[in-house]
């Protein structure tokens, strides 16, 4: 593939060359000469002509060379050579570059027959991508000579380990683990003709992917029935990848949604979409502030496990269903067991090891409510008769609704004036009735005592109650005791001594509270680390029991006392540290804050939350983070910068530190923390208790100081030999900080030139060279220490070098700040010119020049050498060079080598045109240019010699003078045509054009992009069509065809055929002008046409047409004709009536004509009868 940089009309001459083993230098093959003949080379005549050596070009820049038949003799190294030639002014062809391609070395077999014995072994594998359980096929084809007479022997290899054979006698041997796998018809292997052998594996493995192999082996059966082997080939491998299947592992729980206390809680988990076998975990939490705790667990192996510590004595368990689901059973559930329950399925897989893994885990969880008996129990009482007489029969009903379960009944009653309530019976679990008699004349003696009525306490102390029976009905009297908190029964205690807690003691304060006996009339209860919330009346009820003849138990009237429990806070030792502190921290250091709090106990009760505040000097406070007293960290930095560099810990309780790493600057300020003391609440929540404010830390940030120092010793270098290039050094003898790193920036000085940067070593360390004709060496071989080489030195090269540093340091994550920058000793390097000088033979054009330039025009740029004689040994290379305005360093835009090369160094290449008229002349023209092309344009150029060994010298070197390029914007010229005009359509055949003429563009490079809009009634703007500016043509509207027309290159016009009443509304266009500047399309401006009204009139509506005009001339038009008519009419009439009186006067006969004397009339003179 050939290609060419030249913009100048050359030819190139294409030539294919062999060179074999034998041939002392290369021969050429064929020929497509510049002027486009074909020429075979010496040898390859006969070939040529019979149309076995030919050489196509295919596309622009692509020569093929055809061979069809090869000959032994053929072989070598192929090659091509590609020479451009550019014709003279005398019409004679120059040579000006030429290129060779690398080597192709081609080697010709010879044709052998096949033996009669010989055999070839090929596999394929199913293609595609495979994933895990699809099916995969391997396959081995053997071709052989006289196939039928041969045995074989096929043996399937993966990773060169046997995996399956089929023997010559058929039988199938499986090796290793895949016996197992062919036993459970995974896998199996058949020989399905007398060429394939088919090796199958239904569900394939991630483990099965690898390279595969076919060995087999051709045998001969020996007289006895057994086989020998022959020879052996093996197939070519193939890899098979095998990607793990995305599981289709789905979890749906199902359960009630609320299940009374006592019955079994079952939860339902359905699983779908796995493959191999599961397990199962379930959690529970009482709310949603909790964390999950586990239940119990159910292995892939179907072990149940893991019961969880809530749950050891109760009756739980875990089982998969016959239908697939996974069941969660809690036998005899309680009040606590409401919360949510979450259901873990693991997926798991057989590795190639046989070990199981963990392949996919889903979950679900769904909330549950168990309902205490006694919110769902309502008892009423109910008597058909409330008056009866004495000795009468009283039936009452008593109704009981909730749910099923074992009752006991308590038949009570309380006389008329009395509150003491009676047994009368008692119906007890189903088994016992107890009949009781009214006990007229047992009257209770007792009496109660408590100390006090009111007791005071702090919080987290224990609180006694007391409740005393100072007086008895009887000395065997017992009695029952229950505790109330407020109007809710707290715990009661019967005959037995058996205490049960009633609603008031909750779901916490049954672990905190008991009752003693301290002697047989004495009560007290005991509540455990009190809080505020326990605050309030307790009462002590008391019922006296007596026993009757029968030893049967019976009760009298309660009785009750009062206590006041008062519980107080703790008189609070929480305080801050308030001690202002000032604290200097170096640039770039870390910078550490604290924050203690004092008088800290071992209360576990008490937790802190913190945020810490940051002043910047003479703004607002802002937080930077706040750590809430459940541990959660949350950050509040106004500066997302800052909140990378800080880190936040609590070594221990109360002391809180921040860390700010990489402080900067802007770091500096008053830094103090808010603290607040939360303590938690008989109801499990945390409330706030104390608050505080630390002293002020106030930080100052020392920025590092300036301490760069580079050698700056002077040197002067005189370079004989151009070879051996010369080094620059530089060398940082001190830095400012051992974080800091450099930028290091190699310039260079020349005469007639500003400092121009050669290199430069960024601190990132990126590497760029500002020279593009030459490798510039860097180094760094210390980390103070840089150097770049300049090597093949020429004349171009000379010139004060020096190296700037500059010190740099990282400050925030994306933030660099300069700490100094210093400039290296110069080196003066000269090159020994003496004799070279004495052959300057050239100059340029110093004259500097003015380009005034619009927009989007085209500039041209010479450059000419000033020769005094014409030498054939002299070249010249050239570089052009761009300066923008108030810019030092120069842009390269293009380079022209001495042997002819042409190369572009700008992003704007495509508008960049070179050529050379003369030898003496070089030309630049710039298209399409734009304001950034304005500046100082210069070229440099440099001579070389052909010497006496065929090699180029550099010889001397020159710049032009400078031409100064000022591109103006283009201002804004566009006019459209504005006539507004109204057309009435009768004719519906004939349609109409909307014109859009252009008076007047901006610029004579411009191009339009013209629309057509339609308006209606109550509608907006409608586009119809676009003629875009790259000739494009668009249509908006397609149920007709519209007609495009461009008459001239500013008249433009559309074409609207068979009007019809649709069509009526106001047209216009809008157009818009573009100009091409650099590379891209700028718009210059826009502008709109007058309207074009439309009405089209339709036949029976003329009393519909909104024009005035049309309606006076349909009224108007048709009673002109009516009158023209009558006239005729009534002309036609006096016509026919003068005619009939011309005829009676002229008739003859007498009765039509009475006589009348007629007077003598005297003939005049001249008259003749």
């Amino acid at each position: 593939m050939l290609s060419s940089q030249t913009f100048q009309h050359t030819h190139l001459s294409v030539t294919w060359f062999l060179h074999g083993e034998e041939d002392e230098i290369p021969r050429p093959i064929i020929t497509l000469d510049k002027d486009l003949t074909v020429k075979p080379g010496a040898g390859f005549e006969d070939g040529y002509r019979a149309g076995l050596i030919s050489m196509d070009k295919v596309e622009d820049t692509t020569y093929r060379l055809k061979m069809p038949q090869v000959q032994q003799s053929d072989q070598g190294k192929f090659f091509c050579k590609a020479i451009e030639w550019i014709q003279d002014p005398d019409r004679s062809w120059t040579q000006i570059a030429h290129k060779t391609t690398t080597t192709c070395n081609v080697e010709i077999k010879r044709i052998v027959a096949p033996d009669a014995g010989s055999f070839s072994v090929h596999l394929k594998a199913s293609k595609g991508p495979l994933q895990e359980g699809d099916a995969l096929d391997i396959r081995c084809s053997v071709n052989a000579q006289n196939l039928p007479g041969h045995f074989f022997s096929v043996t399937w290899l993966k990773n060169q380990q046997k995996v399956g054979q089929i023997g010559s006698s058929g039988v199938l041997t499986m090796f290793d683990s895949y016996k197992e796998r062919e036993n459970a018809a995974e896998m199996r292997a058949v020989k399905t003709s007398h060429t394939d052998y088919l090796l199958t594996i239904r569900s394939a493995r991630s483990e099965d992917q690898g390279l595969y192999q076919c060995e087999v082996w051709q045998e001969n059966m020996n007289e006895d029935g057994t086989f020998k082997k022959i020879q052996k080939q093996m197939s070519s491998q193939e890899t098979v990848s095998i990607t793990a299947k995305e599981s289709d592992l789905a979890v749906v729980m199902e359960m009630k949604d609320v299940v009374t206390e006592g019955d079994a809680l079952r939860v339902s988990c359905s699983v779908s979409g796995f493959k191999g076998p599961l397990s199962v975990s379930w959690q529970h939490k009482k709310d949603s502030g909790a964390s999950f705790s586990d239940v119990i667990s159910l292995t892939h192996e179907g072990v149940m496990r893991n019961v969880g510590a809530r749950y050891q004595s109760r009756n739980v368990q875990t089982f998969h269903s016959p239908a697939g689901n996974f069941i969660l059973e809690l036998g005899a559930s309680a009040t606590s067991d409401s919360g949510e329950y979450k259901c873990i399925v693991s997926e798991w897989t057989v590795q190639s090891n046989g070990e199981m893994k963990k392949a996919n885990t889903k979950s679900q969880q769904k909330a549950i409510i168990v309902n205490s008996v006694e919110s769902l129990m309502k008892v009423s009482l109910k008597s058909r008769t409330t008056n009866v007489p004495i000795d009468s029969p009283v039936e009452l009903l008593c109704t009981v609704r909730g749910p099923k379960v074992s009752l006991a009944v308590r038949w009570m009653f309380q006389p008329r004036n009395s509150t003491v309530q009676t047994n009368i019976w008692v119906y007890q679990y189903g088994n016992r009735k107890e009949n009781r008699k009214l006990s007229h004349g047992s009257a209770s003696k007792m009496s109660l005592y408590s100390p006090t009525s009111r007791l005071e306490t702090t919080v987290n102390t224990d609180a006694k109650l007391e409740c005393s029976v100072t007086r008895t009905t009887t000395d065997t009297s017992r009695f029952t005791i229950t505790w109330m908190f407020g109007s809710q029964m707290l715990l009661t205690m019967d005959l037995d001594a058996v205490v049960k807690f009633g609603p008031a003691a909750g779901l916490e304060m049954d672990q905190r509270i008991r009752v003693e006996i301290r002697q047989k009339q004495d009560f007290q209860l005991i509540i455990q680390q009190v809080r505020t919330s326990d605050s309030g009346q307790y009462h002590c009820e008391v019922e006296e029991w007596l026993q009757d003849p029968l030893g049967d138990w019976y009760s009298l009237e309660k009785m009750s006392v009062s206590t006041e429990l008062v519980v107080k806070e703790k008189a609070s030792d929480f305080k801050m540290n308030k001690a202002n502190t000032q604290l200097k921290v170096e640039e770039g250091k870390q910078l550490m804050l604290k924050c203690s709090v004092e008088g800290i106990g071992s209360d576990s009760t008490l937790r802190y939350s913190l945020t810490w505040m940051f002043n910047q000097y003479e703004s607002s406070s802002v937080a930077l983070l706040t750590y809430s007293h459940d541990a959660r960290l949350k950050y509040n930095s106004f500066d997302s910068e800052l909140e990378g560099r800080l880190h936040f810990s609590t070594p221990e309780v109360g002391v809180f530190h921040l860390t700010i790493h990489r402080s900067i600057q802007e770091d500096r300020g008053c830094y103090y923390c808010q603290v607040q003391q939360y303590q938690l609440d008989c109801k499990g929540q945390w409330s706030p208790k104390a608050g505080d404010k630390s002293g002020f830390t106030n930080v100052t940030v020392q920025l590092i100081e300036n301490n760069l120092h580079v050698q700056k010793e002077e040197q002067s270098l005189n370079i004989s030999n151009l070879q051996a290039g010369f080094t620059i050094d530089c060398v940082i003898e001190s830095r400012s900080s051992d974080a800091s790193v450099f930028e290091v920036t190699w310039s260079r000085d020349q005469r007639n030139e500003g400092s121009v940067i050669i290199f430069n070593a960024s601190r990132d360390g990126t590497l760029h060279s500002a020279i593009d004709n030459k490798d510039l060496v860097f180094g760094h071989p210390s980390a103070m220490h840089y150097k770049l080489t300049v090597p093949n030195v020429n004349p171009s090269d000379t010139g004060l070098y020096h190296c700037q540093v500059v010190e740099w340091i990282q400050t925030a994550a994306n933030k660099w700040r300069k700490i100094g920058e210093e400039m290296s000793g110069t080196i003066s390097v000269h090159e020994d010119t003496e004799e070279r000088q004495k052959n300057v033979s050239f100059a340029m054009d110093k004259n500097g020049k003015y380009l005034f330039i619009k927009e989007g025009e085209q500039f041209d740029i010479e450059c000419s050498l000033d020769v005094g004689k014409e030498d054939p040994t002299h070249h010249y290379s050239l570089r052009w060079v761009f300066n923008r305005p108030e810019s030092t360093s120069g842009i390269p835009l293009l380079s022209y080598s001495y042997d002819g090369r042409l190369q572009y160094h700008t992003e704007n290449q495509d508008r960049l045109r070179f050529s050379r008229p003369t030898s003496d002349t070089f030309h630049l023209a710039v298209l399409n240019s734009d304001i950034a092309d304005s500046g100082r344009y210069q070229c440099r150029v440099e001579q070389y010699q052909l010497d006496c060994e065929g090699q180029w010298k550099p010889m001397a070197r020159d710049q032009s003078g400078s031409t100064i390029v000022t591109v103006h914007s283009i201002e804004s010229k566009l006019h459209v045509q504005k006539d507004n005009r109204t057309l009435n359509i009768t004719n519906h055949q004939a349609g109409f054009t909307v014109d859009c003429v252009i008076d007047s563009q901006s610029s004579d490079k411009s191009v339009f992009e013209v629309t057509w809009f339609k308006v209606q009634e109550e509608e907006g703007p409608v586009t119809m069509f676009t003629a875009r500016r790259d000739g494009i043509l668009h249509s908006a509207i397609t149920y007709k065809y519209l007609v495009f027309g461009r008459p001239l290159a500013t008249h433009y016009k559309l074409t609207v055929p068979q009007s019809n009443p649709t069509d009526m509304g106001q047209y216009y266009c809008q157009v818009e002008e573009w100009l091409l500047t650099a590379n891209t399309w700028k718009k210059l401006d826009s502008d709109k046409s007058g309207v074009l009204s439309i009405y089209v009139h339709t036949e029976g509506d003329s009393d519909k047409q909104t024009d005035p005009l049309g309606t006076a001339l349909g009224v108007t038009i048709p009673l002109i004709c009516f009158l023209v008519l009558v006239i005729i009419l009534l002309l036609r009439r006096d016509h026919k009536r003068n005619s009939e009186l011309k005829k009676k006067k002229d008739c003859l006969w007498a009765e039509n004509n009475p006589l009348s004397p007629m007077p003598e009339v005297t003939p005049a003179a001249g008259d003749h009868s």
